[in-house]
């Protein structure tokens, strides 16, 4: 994420420095919500209470200031914390489950699915007790949980949309690069290669049809220039014959 602080950055708002208080005080939720790259560190440490964000001056997105207080507000709210933490990102690798069953999991998912899957189940990701309650698909990881849901049809049109124009835009950015840089840059994106060959081809055809028009353009010059050809011999033909009548 790119929610960063305001102005020059200092040992106190650094990212390392904030996911070493984060570890050494226990808020390991927190530092696994900025290693996922669900939360930005900076955002996790005024969940944690180490700072303050710089007042508002009317810039910047709307929209991300509306998403980043929905997550504050979720993260630091009526003191289910840990049970929102769970639901989003599953239980803890150290320490386990919060609930002590798995039917209290399940409720407490009843409980805070709408706030859970409004947050966190957008940009072709879902939070961890959507997989566990609302599918029967199998998680196939952070990193190709995007091309997966794509791939089966999960994503609303919007949000289709929203990830394919960044997939896009992945692409493009990889077409100068090298063939292996490009190939790891895509495979990084998690750019689903059915897209690929088709972005490939529509570049191919857009070479051919500019290639056939460019050709076309030539042809018609040339033709033009063969017309005038035969007047400008015959031309020099006729002064050359009048001068042998005149010699």
């Amino acid at each position: 994420m790119t929610d960063e602080p305001l102005g020059p950055r200092s040992q106190g708002t650094s990212a390392t420095y904030i996911l070493g208080r984060l570890r050494n005080e226990g808020r390991f939720d927190l530092v696994d919500a900025v290693e996922s790259g669900r939360l930005s560190a900076f955002a996790a440490g005024e969940a944690a209470g180490y700072m303050k964000r710089p007042p508002v001056l009317g810039t910047g997105s709307p929209n991300q200031r509306r998403k980043r207080q929905h997550q504050l507000r979720a993260l630091a709210g009526d003191g289910t914390l840990s049970e929102l933490q769970e639901l989003w990102l599953g239980p803890h690798p150290t320490t386990g489950s919060v609930f002590s069953s798995p039917q209290d999991l399940r409720e407490a998912w009843e409980r805070h699915r709408d706030e859970v899957m409004r947050l966190w189940g957008q940009g072709g990701r879902r939070p961890m007790g959507w997989w566990q309650f609302d599918t029967e698909l199998k998680y196939p990881g952070y990193y190709r949980e995007r091309s997966f849901l794509w791939r089966h049809g999960i994503l609303g049109p919007e949000e289709k949309f929203e990830v394919e124009h960044e997939w896009r835009a992945d692409f493009e950015a990889a077409h100068r690069m090298g063939a292996r840089e490009r190939r790891e840059h895509l495979e990084h994106c998690d750019v689903p290669p059915e897209l690929i060959e088709r972005w490939i081809s529509e570049r191919r055809r857009r070479a051919r049809v500019q290639g056939a028009t460019s050709g076309a353009t030539s042809g018609v010059t040339s033709e033009k220039a063969q017309e005038k050809a035969p007047n400008v011999a015959s031309s020099v033909g006729g002064r050359g014959e009048k001068n042998l009548r005149v010699e």
